[in-house]
C-alpha cells in the first residue's frame, strides 16, 4: 500500500509539473507552496462540510460511500443528495481550494496575470486532490480508486479554472470583485452536478463522464488562449 501511496502523490505531482509550464511567470516554489497549500486545505474542507452537514442534514453515508461509487442508484430524486453535493460539499471544498490560493499565493511576485491565477488555482486543486485521493485510496483500495488519477486529479482541476481566472483577473486586470464570487459559484455548481450525478448509477456516471470531458476540453483551451493573450506581459522578477 506504500507503493501504491507514493505512487499517488507521484501522479499528482506530475499534473502540477505538468500545468506549472503553462505559465510564463510562475516559479516552481511558488507552485509547490500553493500545492501544499491545497492539500493542507483537505482536511479543513472534510472537518467543515462534515460538521456543516451535520447541522443542517442527517448525517449519512453520502460522504464516504457515494463519493467513491459505492452506493445504490436513488430512485428519481435525492434531496438530501442534492443539498450535501449542491450546497455542501462543492461550495466548501471550492472554497477551502480558493483560500489556499489566497493565502499561499497571494502575495507572490510572480502572480501577475489572470493565466497565472488559472495556474495556481489548479495547483491548490491538485494538492487538494492529491489528499484526498490518497484517502480514497487508504479507505477503498486501489481497484476502486485509481480512476481518481485522472477524474479526481482533473476534475479538481477543472473546477477550480472559473475562481483561478476571476482572482487574476479581479488583481491583474481591475475586474470587479464580483467575478470571483462568480466564479467559485458556477465552480461549486459543476462540482456538485459531478458528485450528484455519479449517485444515478450507470445513466449518471455517463452523464457525469461527459460533464468532465466538456469541462477538461474548455480548461485546456482556455489556459492556452488565456497564456497567450497574457504573452508580452513582464516576467516576475
Amino acid at each position: 500500500m506504500t507503493l501504491y501511496v507514493l505512487f499517488f502523490a507521484c501522479v499528482s505531482a506530475g499534473w502540477l509539473l505538468f500545468f506549472g509550464r503553462q505559465s510564463d511567470h510562475l516559479r516552481p516554489a511558488t507552485l509547490w507552496l500553493v500545492f501544499g497549500a491545497g492539500l493542507l486545505s483537505g482536511p479543513v474542507a472534510g472537518a467543515t462540510s462534515a460538521l456543516v452537514e451535520s447541522l443542517t442534514i442527517a448525517p449519512n453515508a453520502y460522504s464516504g460511500a457515494r463519493a467513491a461509487g459505492n452506493y445504490a442508484a436513488p430512485a428519481i430524486f435525492d434531496l438530501q443528495a442534492f443539498l450535501l453535493y449542491f450546497l455542501i460539499v462543492g461550495p466548501v471544498e471550492e472554497i477551502a481550494k480558493f483560500l489556499a490560493v489566497f493565502f499561499a499565493g497571494l502575495r507572490r511576485s510572480d502572480f501577475r496575470t489572470s493565466n497565472d491565477g488559472i495556474v495556481l488555482g489548479i495547483a491548490a486543486a491538485l494538492g487538494f486532490a492529491c489528499g484526498e485521493n490518497i484517502l480514497y485510496l487508504l479507505a477503498f483500495g486501489p481497484g476502486q480508486t485509481l480512476p481518481r488519477l485522472i477524474l479526481g486529479n482533473l476534475g479538481h482541476a477543472a473546477f477550480a479554472v472559473f475562481w483561478g481566472y476571476a482572482l487574476g483577473a479581479v488583481l491583474h486586470e481591475n475586474a470587479n470583485a464580483a467575478l470571483i464570487v462568480a466564479g467559485l459559484l458556477i465552480a461549486s455548481l459543476f462540482h456538485g452536478a459531478y458528485n450528484y450525478l455519479l449517485g444515478y448509477s450507470m445513466p449518471g456516471a455517463l452523464l457525469a463522464f461527459a460533464l468532465s470531458g466538456a469541462l477538461y476540453s474548455f480548461m485546456f483551451r482556455f489556459l492556452r488562449g488565456e497564456r497567450n493573450r497574457n504573452r508580452g506581459r513582464p516576467r516576475g522578477l
